[in-house]
């Protein structure tokens, strides 16, 4: 179970509308901590799916808008969370990260992300084919893709 859910990915996608109220900066920073937590524990695969695409959610405003900090916290997080994947095999024959540009997808992940937790209204997005889209958005390779795009052209200074 994941702890507060619906509170996060609403303030989540408050943020990356534009709307959100509170500490954007303080917000994200409480992402990248549970990320860290959630890999630390080892087997919180939910945790760490969840949380690592929260921060995917987030790395809009993180990598673009905030005080000094954040932005390298981001990257180290999301980095770290998805180490190489390219030799993992997998039997999907594409992935939702391979479909859209991160900025179409990410108009999703409020729906996934509640599917992860196991929220109400939670949707992966293919009613045909439920249990393959699950599968593909859970998959490593389509993380380790939505990580590599939300931190493209990042490079931290020296």
């Amino acid at each position: 179970m994941i702890e507060n859910a619906k509170d996060l990915v609403e303030s989540w996608d408050s943020l990356r509308q534009g709307y959100y109220l509170g500490d954007a900066d303080a917000l994200v920073i409480d992402c990248v901590r549970r990320l860290e937590r959630a890999a630390a524990s080892g087997g919180d695969l939910d945790g760490r799916t969840f949380h690592t695409l929260g921060l995917v959610l987030l790395s809009s405003y993180a990598l673009w808008h905030p005080e000094s900090g954040v932005e390298e916290r981001t990257v180290s997080a999301l980095r770290a969370a998805v180490p190489e994947v390219g030799s993992v095999p997998c039997g999907h024959p594409g992935h939702p990260a391979d479909e859209d540009d991160l900025d179409m997808a990410l108009e999703r992940f409020p729906d996934v992300l509640s599917a992860i937790a196991g929220l109400p209204g939670g949707d992966w997005g293919e009613p045909d084919d439920e249990a393959a889209a699950e599968a593909g958005w859970r998959c490593p390779r389509n993380i380790a893709s939505f990580v590599a795009q939300a931190t493209e052209g990042f490079d931290p200074a020296p």
